[in-house]
Protein backbone atom coordinates (compact mmCIF):
# COMPACT_ATOMS: atom_id res chain seq x y z
CA UNK A 1 0.00 0.00 0.00
CA UNK A 2 3.13 2.50 0.81
CA UNK A 3 3.85 2.40 -3.02
CA UNK A 4 0.35 3.26 -4.03
CA UNK A 5 0.19 5.73 -1.70
CA UNK A 6 3.50 7.48 -2.64
CA UNK A 7 2.93 6.63 -6.78
CA UNK A 8 -0.87 8.70 -5.52
CA UNK A 9 1.37 12.29 -4.06
CA UNK A 10 3.76 11.53 -6.67
CA UNK A 11 1.29 12.18 -9.51
CA UNK A 12 -0.61 14.90 -7.08
CA UNK A 13 3.03 16.83 -6.94
CA UNK A 14 3.33 16.21 -10.79
CA UNK A 15 -0.28 18.10 -11.32
CA UNK A 16 0.24 20.30 -8.70
CA UNK A 17 3.89 21.28 -8.14
CA UNK A 18 3.82 24.20 -5.86
CA UNK A 19 0.71 23.27 -3.81
CA UNK A 20 1.44 20.92 -0.56
CA UNK A 21 -1.34 18.74 -0.25
CA UNK A 22 -1.08 18.43 3.73
CA UNK A 23 -4.07 19.76 4.53
CA UNK A 24 -5.96 16.86 3.30
CA UNK A 25 -6.60 13.61 4.52
CA UNK A 26 -7.03 10.71 1.88
CA UNK A 27 -8.54 7.28 2.80
CA UNK A 28 -7.64 4.37 0.59
CA UNK A 29 -10.20 1.57 0.90
CA UNK A 30 -9.84 -2.26 -0.83
CA UNK A 31 -12.22 -4.67 0.41
CA UNK A 32 -15.87 -4.22 2.64
CA UNK A 33 -17.06 -7.12 4.63
CA UNK A 34 -14.62 -9.49 3.42
CA UNK A 35 -13.10 -11.95 6.64
CA UNK A 36 -11.03 -14.05 3.97
CA UNK A 37 -8.77 -10.62 3.37
CA UNK A 38 -7.99 -9.31 6.59
CA UNK A 39 -5.19 -6.82 5.38
CA UNK A 40 -7.02 -5.18 2.76
CA UNK A 41 -10.77 -5.76 4.07
CA UNK A 42 -12.88 -3.52 6.33
CA UNK A 43 -15.33 -4.55 9.04
CA UNK A 44 -18.65 -3.22 7.79
CA UNK A 45 -19.29 -2.14 11.67
CA UNK A 46 -15.72 -0.02 11.33
CA UNK A 47 -16.27 1.81 7.93
CA UNK A 48 -19.89 2.54 9.15
CA UNK A 49 -18.20 3.75 12.39
CA UNK A 50 -15.12 5.74 10.58
CA UNK A 51 -17.77 7.65 8.02
CA UNK A 52 -19.73 8.72 11.27
CA UNK A 53 -16.80 9.95 12.65
CA UNK A 54 -15.77 11.90 9.98
CA UNK A 55 -19.34 13.38 10.19
CA UNK A 56 -19.85 13.86 13.91
CA UNK A 57 -15.92 15.82 13.65
CA UNK A 58 -17.13 17.84 11.10
CA UNK A 59 -14.72 16.68 8.23
CA UNK A 60 -15.99 17.98 4.82
CA UNK A 61 -15.52 14.93 2.16
CA UNK A 62 -14.78 16.22 -1.38
CA UNK A 63 -14.48 14.15 -4.22
CA UNK A 64 -10.97 13.35 -5.73
CA UNK A 65 -11.43 15.52 -8.63
CA UNK A 66 -12.90 18.55 -6.20
CA UNK A 67 -9.61 18.25 -4.54
CA UNK A 68 -7.89 18.37 -7.67
CA UNK A 69 -9.70 21.24 -8.95
CA UNK A 70 -9.42 23.49 -5.69
CA UNK A 71 -5.99 22.78 -5.59
CA UNK A 72 -5.22 23.47 -9.11
CA UNK A 73 -6.83 27.07 -8.73
CA UNK A 74 -4.64 28.06 -5.74
CA UNK A 75 -7.77 27.89 -3.62
CA UNK A 76 -7.33 26.79 -0.43
CA UNK A 77 -9.33 23.03 0.90
CA UNK A 78 -12.11 23.59 3.88
CA UNK A 79 -10.56 22.28 7.42
CA UNK A 80 -11.13 18.60 8.10
CA UNK A 81 -11.13 17.87 4.23
CA UNK A 82 -11.09 14.35 3.66
CA UNK A 83 -11.20 12.56 0.52
CA UNK A 84 -12.47 8.90 -0.16
CA UNK A 85 -10.86 6.17 -2.88
CA UNK A 86 -11.36 2.68 -3.39
CA UNK A 87 -8.69 0.59 -4.94
CA UNK A 88 -9.85 -2.44 -7.50
CA UNK A 89 -13.20 -2.05 -7.71
CA UNK A 90 -14.46 -5.49 -5.94
CA UNK A 91 -18.09 -6.34 -5.85
CA UNK A 92 -18.46 -5.32 -2.63
CA UNK A 93 -17.64 -1.81 -3.38
CA UNK A 94 -21.28 -1.97 -5.21
CA UNK A 95 -23.30 -3.80 -2.75
CA UNK A 96 -21.35 -2.99 0.73
CA UNK A 97 -19.46 0.43 0.74
CA UNK A 98 -21.67 2.47 -1.75
CA UNK A 99 -24.76 2.08 0.36
CA UNK A 100 -23.09 2.90 3.35
CA UNK A 101 -21.11 5.94 1.39
CA UNK A 102 -24.74 6.84 -0.36
CA UNK A 103 -26.62 7.53 3.42
CA UNK A 104 -23.57 9.32 4.30
CA UNK A 105 -23.96 11.49 0.86
CA UNK A 106 -20.04 11.55 0.76
CA UNK A 107 -18.10 10.90 -2.95
CA UNK A 108 -16.18 8.49 -3.58
CA UNK A 109 -13.08 7.63 -6.11
CA UNK A 110 -12.58 3.78 -7.19
CA UNK A 111 -9.64 3.15 -9.23
CA UNK A 112 -10.00 0.03 -11.48
CA UNK A 113 -7.61 -2.25 -12.49
CA UNK A 114 -7.61 -3.32 -15.92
Amino acid sequence: MFRRVSAFFLFLSLLLPTVSVADVTIFIYHRFGDHRYPSTSVDLNQFREQMAYLRANDYKVLSLAKMVQTLKQGKALPERAAVITIDDGYRDTYTKAWPILRSFGYPFTVFLFS
